[in-house]
């Protein structure tokens, strides 16, 4: 298993590795959903800091 940190920095030469497997794992699906979970990380600082 891949770390999400190297996936995040290397998302291009792990989408030709697993297109070069054959493997199904959707990474445009995963890029999608890891920007939102950042952008929502991003919100939930910004109110914890208001909230001080």
């Amino acid at each position: 298993m891949l770390e999400i940190k190297y996936v995040r920095q290397n998302i291009s030469q792990v989408r030709d590795a697993m297109d070069r497997r054959g493997d199904t794992a959707n990474i445009d699906t995963f890029e999608q959903i890891d920007q939102e979970r950042r952008k929502i990380l991003n919100e939930i600082e910004q109110l914890r800091h208001r909230h001080h």
